[in-house]
């Protein structure tokens, strides 16, 4: 089991060289691109050039344009739409296709850890835990950011 927090800095290592506690920044490869994490953009379009791969329409984080066009726009070779459920990159690519409900509802809320009581913050602080139980699957994960909260997930179905 791993946390978020580590999964998420560990791909970031490895995909645009982002630094952090958990891991080393791998060495760039001989002949390796050069990738980009655009966090907050919202893509506007999306637009196949064959060969010459493809290009991104997108307002950027504060949502602004740029100055020529309605949009900004940037090249890309591959472009993932790590957007979530309601993914407006799906949308542009795959308008047909609808969301479904899987079945199951999961619930999620943070508590700062200086806000939990002290048994609580005994079993929980700096500890990863799972707890499993029929016939709800309750969750705790660890995750961190600057105020340090615990994350509570709860999954009923």
């Amino acid at each position: 089991m791993t946390s978020w927090e580590l999964l998420y800095y560990l791909l970031r290592a490895n995909f645009d060289g982002v630094d952090s506690k958990y891991c080393d920044v791998p060495s760039p490869k001989e002949g390796e691109g050069k990738a980009e994490y655009n966090y907050g953009c919202t893509v506007t379009g999306l637009k196949d050039l064959g060969s010459r791969g493809i290009e991104v329409n997108y307002t950027d984080r504060d949502g602004k344009t740029s100055t020529t066009t309605a949009d900004m726009v940037i090249g890309a070779d591959m472009v993932i739409g790590a957007d979530g459920p309601s993914s407006t990159v799906r949308k542009i690519l795959l308008p047909d296709v609808d969301r479904k409900y899987a079945g199951y509802v999961a619930w999620r809320g943070t508590v700062p850890e200086s806000s939990a009581s002290a048994p609580a913050q005994t079993a929980f602080v700096e500890k990863f835990a799972f707890f499993h139980a029929p016939p709800a699957a309750p969750r705790s994960s660890r995750t961190s950011s600057p105020a340090s909260t615990a994350a509570w997930n709860r999954a009923n179905g």
